[in-house]
């Protein structure tokens, strides 16, 4: 059952010109505080209360035991009655707010009161934070965007949820995707005020992706638009026009697809056909997708023959391919090589980063899963590794992965199946390590799947 929500008849406020003791004071400026939770994220809640006279009007709130607070934007109001959600609270906590409001005759803070946000929904897996250096993270990452999958197991059928998780690995918002659809690729749109997801069928249903959708919301799930995505598998990236590019995967086919704002669809390159022209044998099937800025071009990662392919947006010519067995560069030194890469990105150095595996045998006791970064030297056609993370960290994801460069310099490395996500200094410190493995052996490749992750540090950017 839903909680009722709290009503304070008048609020009393930090001030002396309020004259509380005098007979003929007039109403309160502030009055009819009421709290109340989101009937769908109960980590959501709004607060309502009535101005006497117009006021530049917030609310700062935190959560018990917190020592900063927390708050909403401020907005100028006429007299009557205001709203404001509350956003960056975690599920099952106490807290507290105030309403703080400034008018013509003087700044006014309002009497504190608490409340209590919605339970943990079922099923939702909660994370753990394993070990936290403020001093030395990313200020600028204060909530984790990403999905997980509801059932243990790595790679496989569930509930996928979209969660929110602040720097203390509390889950501060969560919406699972109905019907089993899966969710791996949570991602802020172009545009900064969306949040964008897959809700693929492909493994869903089995279907070939034909059910397969993206689509944009904001931050209490109100929908903002839907791409039909046909075909769509794992990966997509959306750019600034609004279009959505993804891999189109099938039966026998492989094509990196754009859809733009009016449904209108193309086809800008074919796996296949790139294969035959490099005389490459066997299935082509994607696991990443990235659009890179600077040179208005795709990243295409490609598992199936341990590749990754640089396409023109533009054009759809094939830039530059990148590979051990069927790349034109060379690695430097030999053994940084690349296999079973996820995640592949540009940096703003211009330099190539990913996950991977440390081998091609993947079923190798030794096989550990790594970020690795390399310098392109296009003239010599060489990769050179100019930095690496994650040996000796007993992890082995079987599928999923990625790696980005953080503003402070600091590398955010997705574990995928592994179920963790961390923060890696330059120097390879960790200063931040959560994982999803609470109740799972800690020792196995496929714990739990985790999806595309990216840091934010404001989530009223998503405020309907």
């Amino acid at each position: 059952m839903r909680p009722l929500p709290l009503r304070v008849t008048a609020a009393a406020l930090l001030l002396a010109a309020c004259h509380a003791d005098d007979d003929t004071a007039g109403p309160e400026p502030i009055e009819d505080i009421a709290w109340a939770p989101h009937e769908e994220i109960g980590s959501l809640v709004t607060v309502t209360f009535s101005l006497h006279a117009p006021a530049e009007a917030r609310v700062e709130f935190r959560p018990a035991g917190d020592e900063d607070w927390l708050s909403t934007p401020a907005q100028t109001l006429p007299a009557g009655p205001a709203s404001f959600l509350l956003l960056g609270l975690p599920f099952a906590q106490d807290f507290t707010f105030r309403v703080m409001a400034d008018f013509d005759t003087g700044p006014l803070q309002g009497e504190e009161h608490t409340g209590t946000t919605g339970p943990l929904p079922d099923g939702l897996p909660a994370a753990r934070l394993n070990s936290a250096d403020p001093a030395r993270y990313d200020a600028t990452g204060r909530y984790l965007i990403t999905s997980v999958d509801g059932t243990a197991g790595g790679w496989r059928p569930g509930t996928f949820w979209k969660v929110i998780v602040d720097r203390q690995g509390r889950t501060v918002w969560a919406l699972p995707t109905p019907g089993q659809l899966w969710t791996t690729y949570m991602r802020v749109a172009q545009n900064g005020e969306d949040l964008l997801y897959d809700a693929f069928s492909y493994y869903a249903a089995w279907d070939g992706g034909a059910a397969s959708e993206v689509r944009a919301i904001k931050i209490d799930g109100t929908p903002v638009h839907t791409w039909a995505t046909p075909g769509g598998q794992h990966a997509y990236a959306d750019l600034p026009d609004g279009s959505i590019a993804w891999g189109c995967s099938g039966f026998g086919l492989e094509h990196l697809d754009l859809v733009d704002l009016a449904g209108t669809r193309q086809t800008l390159w074919d796996c296949f056909d790139f294969q035959d022209e490099r005389g490459i044998e066997g299935d082509c099937k994607h696991n990443s997708l990235s659009w890179d800025s600077a040179s208005d071009s795709f990243l295409y990662s490609l598992y199936t023959s341990d590749t990754v392919v640089q396409i023109d947006r533009a054009s759809g010519a094939t830039l530059r391919v990148f590979g051990e067995a069927h790349g034109d560069y060379t690695f430097e030194p030999e053994d940084s090589a690349f296999w079973w890469q996820h995640g592949a990105v540009f940096t703003e150095a211009g330099t190539l980063l990913l996950s991977t595996h440390t081998s091609p045998d993947h079923e190798s006791p030794a096989q550990q899963t790594v970020a690795r970064e390399y310098a392109l030297d296009d003239d010599a056609q060489v990769l050179e590794q100019i930095w690496s993370f994650g040996e000796g960290s007993g992890c082995s994801a079987t599928n999923a992965g990625e790696a980005h460069r953080l503003p402070n310099g600091d590398t955010l490395h997705n574990l995928g199946t592994c179920g963790i996500v961390r923060e890696a200094t330059p120097d390879g410190a960790v200063v931040w390590d959560l994982d999803w493995r609470e109740g799972l052996p800690e020792d196995e490749a496929d714990a739990r799947l985790v999806g595309r992750s990216v840091f934010v540090e404001d989530l009223y950017a998503f405020a309907p």
